[in-house]
Parts: C-alpha cells; structure tokens; sequence
C-alpha cells in the first residue's frame, strides 16, 4: 500500500476509532439540550377510601363512594429553562473543540510517525548497503587468512565492526516494526497491509517560512481549541453562577382537584397553588461555588496563556536551529557520502588504506550519512511543531 503524508491524512481523519469515538459526544450534549428543555410531566394523583364509617363498609366503589382526584402542573420560573439553555450549548460547543483537540493532537501524531517510517526505512536501507560490501570483504580476508596471507587481528577487527553496524541495523528494524504498528493503528487499516511510505523532493525541500514569535502566538489564540475551550470554561463558570441565581427563584405548581364527599360540598372542584418558600435555602452555596469556580477558570486561563508563551519559544527557536543547520549542509554530501565510502571499500581492498585508517573512515561515514538522515527528520518535526504550537498548517507538508 503506497502512501504519501497527505493520503495517510485523509484515511486517519475518515477512519480512525478516536476520531470516530469521540464524536458521539457532541450528539450525547446535543441529547442533554434536548432532555433539558422539556417540561416536567404533570403528576396525577387519585384517592379511595378503604372504610366508609357513615355506611360501614369496605373498599366501598358505588357512585356516593368518596373519592379524590387530583392533578399538578410544575411551572418552572425565573429563566431556568433559558439559563440551562445557555449552558448546554456552551457543553455542545466545548465537545465540538474538544474533537478538534484530539484532532489536532493526532494529526501531529500520524504526521511525525509517517516521517520516522519513511526515514527508518531510508536508515536500514542504507545500513544494509554498507553491510553488504563488509561481509563480502571479511569472506575475502578469511580466504586469505586461511592461506595465509593476512593475519586474523586484521579479520576480528573487521568482524566488530560488521558486527557495530549489525546490532544498528537490527534495532532499527525494531524501531521499524514498532512505527508500522503505530501507524497502521492511527489509521485503522489491518496489520498485515504493507505499507511503503513515498515522499516527493520537492515536499522534503519546502521554502522557508518567515516566522516569530509573535506570529505564533496571535495564530494560536485564534485557532488552537485547546485555547478556545479555556475561554468557553470561563463563559461556562460566568453561566453557572446565572443559572444558579435562577435556581433560587421557586417554581410555582398548578393543580386542579375533584374531591367527592370529603368536603363540605358532596362535589367539590378546587385549584390548587403551591410553591417553595426561600426562607432557609436560597442556593447560597452553590451560588457561592459557581463563582469560586469561575475564578479558578480565569486562573486556569490565565496559566495557559503563560505556557504558550514558552511553546511558541520553544517551538520557532527550534525552527531556525534546524533551518540553519539544514541550510549548512551541502545538497550533494549525502550522495559524496555514498561514494566516498565505496571508494573506501576498493582503496582496503587494493591495500591502499591500512586497517585502522580503514575502520575509522568506515565508522565515521557511516555515522556521518546516520546523521544526515536524522537531520532532516529533526527539519520536518521542526516544522510539524510549529504547526501544532499555532493550530494551523503554516506548513501545509511538513515533508
């Protein structure tokens, strides 16, 4: 299965089980709007009598039986129902940023992952080209040790360092497995699809970006969700001391009532008004706690804001590092690399380089081209941070 960053995007935003998950709880709030905007029901109540004294009987059922019927009607007062209103779609509006959060949070994930599969991959490749010509060379120096034509110092000495850059290659192949189950989980496609990760030059190449500070940080206030829920905690915790205002108001009940012959009157009709009187309780604790909570909110705001000051230093400091790092390094050392240490490989064999100028320039090539490729995944994770520090792709592809 091929795979550019942009087409693993696309398959992680429509298939993975987070993502999915995550959105029902923007229905479950949606759910709670809807059950909180209903009425009470009305509460029916009748009444029989067991013993009739004046006829002496039981569970008497006839017409002149006494019975009571009654029914009650709670009227919510005081804005409660608007109050809560409010407060619900502040709820709808927060599981809506929260899914964008998470959005955001394994966009950067999948992002990352891809660029260390498709550089592992470039890793043990480049490892297996260097092994390959070393094993050759040790079996031809045991031909010779064997006749005796070289000492077995010189093949030992060969063999550690076949042997260095062996336990390299098998734990990146570790590394390799464990960055293909990572990926294939983000994107919910089964284990046993191949993936082979492609990237165009020109991606890897992108221009620079002029950035600051500054830039950054105006860019996160007004696009990162986790900024924009802060601020709806805030809203939220000012609405919660609203709301808990209104609940101090009472709600009036409404009832009517037929009471046959437990009046004065064989037939009577009655209305009935009742409510709570606020004398004790008038929610003075709760009212009390929405408003320590919306200091805390306030708090809470405040210390975000102060860590993404360090985020976006952090993140545009190591930008123009590994820009500049980047911008350092010729274009064609890489390949000089390559070529150079296959020339080292016929100069030893040729006895134009002794063994310990040999292991040396071997190791030290062979380090150099490790630390090429792990330049350009720093470049890209760069990149990709800057666009998680701001909420949005000032790099469209960090690759």
């Amino acid at each position: 299965m091929e795979l550019t960053m942009k087409k693993a995007e696309a398959i992680f935003i429509e298939q993975n089980l987070s993502l999915i998950s995550i959105k029902y709880n923007v229905n479950v709030k949606e759910a709670e709007l809807r059950q909180n905007q209903l009425w009470p029901n009305p509460e029916l109540n009748l009444e029989f009598a067991v013993w009739d004294g004046d006829d002496k009987q039981w569970f008497r059922n006839d017409f002149n039986a006494q019975r009571v019927v009654a029914i009650e009607q709670e009227i919510i007062l005081g804005g409660k129902r608007r109050s809560q209103k409010k407060l619900d779609q502040i709820n709808i509006d927060i599981s809506e940023l929260e899914f964008s959060e998470l959005l955001r949070n394994l966009k950067k994930e999948v992002r990352l992952t891809f660029a260390e599969y498709y550089y592992s991959n470039i890793k043990i490749k480049k490892l297996k080209q260097g092994i390959e010509p070393l094993e050759g060379l040790i079996y031809k120096y045991q031909a010779q040790y064997e006749k005796g034509n070289t000492s077995k110092i010189e093949i030992i000495r060969l063999k550690t360092l076949l042997l260095s850059l062996q336990k390299e290659y098998l734990d990146e192949r570790n590394n390799l497995a464990e960055l293909d189950a990572s990926l294939k989980v983000l994107l919910n496609i089964r284990h046993d699809i191949k993936i082979v990760a492609i990237v165009s030059g020109n991606e890897i190449n992108e221009e620079q970006v002029l950035i600051n500070n500054d830039l950054l940080f105006e860019s996160a206030i007004i696009n990162r969700p986790d900024i924009i829920i802060s601020e709806k905690d805030k809203l939220y915790a000012l609405q919660q001391i609203d709301r808990e205002k209104k609940e101090a108001i009472p709600n009036l009940v409404v009832g009517a009532m037929y009471d046959r012959r437990g009046a004065a009157q064989n037939d009577y009709v009655g209305l009935t008004l009742g409510t709570e009187i606020p004398i004790f309780n008038r929610n003075q604790g709760s009212i009390q706690k929405a408003k320590i909570e919306a200091d805390q909110a306030e708090v809470n705001k405040l210390q975000q804001l102060e860590e993404l000051h360090g985020e976006v230093a952090v993140a545009n400091k190591r930008y123009w590092l590994s820009q500049e790092i980047q911008n350092s390094i010729d274009e064609s050392f890489y390949h000089e690399l390559e070529e150079v240490l296959h020339a080292s490989l016929n100069q030893f064999s040729k006895k134009n380089m002794s063994l310990l100028e040999f292991v040396d320039f071997y190791e030290s090539i062979e380090e150099g081209i490790s630390k090429f490729i792990e330049i350009q995944l720093d470049t890209i994770q760069s990149k990709e941070e800057i666009n998680f520090v701001s909420g949005k792709d000032i790099f469209n592809n960090p690759m």
